[in-house]
């Protein structure tokens, strides 16, 4: 049975950023199998003709010896408000297929298109993608993810965001905030204000 998801961005047929993908699968891989080789993701994405052109989400899904992927046209949710909910139990560190928590969680975001969730008082993410804030000068994302998501790191490595911690009491110093997953563009011109975060 397939126990952990990796989903890549493909743009006209050409996988994106497959080295932190490869990495995330490996770390995945050698923490609960001991293995430590490099999957071989180039193989594992074989991307048919019918979606050799525009963005196209492919679903990775794997165990130790085994994976199946699945690709769909991606179509980009609107996400305008969020709704903070509290949860100090969820573990999300690694990509897991099995996302009851996180799909239970959500059923609480009311009228809000999205929740965000704080884990022991921090700021982590919501239930799809990682969070940066901005401060009227830099973008910082918090330290205490609840998974950290590939484009959270190509950004944190490129200096275009930076960690820290971010709690619920502090969160509304920011003047606004993106969402952040490997699907999205990382457009920091796309930003929503801190007051459409609601709880």
């Amino acid at each position: 049975m397939f126990q952990f998801i990796e989903t890549i961005k493909i743009v006209d047929g050409i996988p994106q950023y497959l080295e932190y993908h490869r990495l995330r699968m490996a770390n995945t891989l050698s923490h609960f199998y001991r293995r430590d080789s490099l999957p071989d993701i180039e193989n594992i994405i074989a991307v048919p003709p019918l979606f050799t052109s525009g963005v196209v989400k492919c679903r990775v899904e794997y165990s130790d010896t085994d994976y199946t992927a699945q690709y769909d046209h991606y179509k980009p949710r609107n996400i305008q408000t969020l709704k903070l909910i509290k949860c100090d139990t969820i573990d999300y560190t690694y990509k897991f297929r099995d996302r009851k928590m996180l799909n239970e969680l959500l059923m609480n975001k009311g009228d809000c298109d999205e929740i965000l969730i704080v884990k022991n008082e921090m700021i982590t993410d919501t239930s799809y993608t990682n969070i940066a804030f901005f401060d009227s000068n830099k973008w910082y994302t918090p330290a205490t993810p609840l998974l950290k998501g590939t484009a959270r790191q190509r950004l944190i490595e490129t200096g275009q965001i930076f960690e820290r911690e971010i709690t619920i009491h502090n969160f509304r110093e920011f003047d606004s905030f993106i969402l952040l997953n490997c699907m999205l563009n990382s457009d920091f011109s796309n930003f929503r204000s801190t007051d459409s975060i609601v709880g």
